[in-house]
């Protein structure tokens, strides 16, 4: 029997066994309970990365009677690190403008 753990916190092992014999009459039972406390199988990581986008040359803030600003493509990626399956989170954070994001 394979188990795997779907969250990190306190948890209970329940395990219950039946014995039968050919005809399906039950000849034995027993069971276990057992607390367990799972863990994270390692530190958090924290991948992350910041950048300006200068628009190019000419270009207006907003748009405008003459069209709308240029769109300039910037590509950006991340190598995130190896993690269990199922157990990673990623939360992206925009900000537009001169302010930081908080």
């Amino acid at each position: 029997v394979r188990l795997a753990a779907v969250t990190a916190g306190a948890a209970t092992l329940l395990l219950d066994v039946t014995a039968v014999d050919a005809s399906g009459a039950v000849v034995a039972r027993d069971a276990l309970r057992h607390p367990l406390v799972v863990r994270a199988s390692g530190p958090t990581v924290t991948v992350s990365t910041s950048f300006a986008v200068a628009g190019p040359e000419g270009a207006r803030g907003n748009a405008t009677d003459a069209g709308p600003a240029p769109v300039v493509p910037w590509p950006e990626g991340l190598a995130l690190p190896a993690a269990v399956p199922g157990t990673g989170r990623m939360a992206v954070d925009v900000g537009v403008g001169l302010q930081p994001v908080a």
